[in-house]
């Protein structure tokens, strides 16, 4: 499916990102 497929990609992306600072990480901490 394209959103399972997206979410791997956010996924991966957030790993790599590790920034629990960026607001825009931290709401989609909450979201998920």
């Amino acid at each position: 499916m394209v959103a399972e497929n997206t979410l791997s990609k956010i996924e991966s992306w957030y790993t790599r990102t590790l920034s629990e600072e960026d607001p825009f990480i931290k709401f989609m901490c909450e979201y998920i």
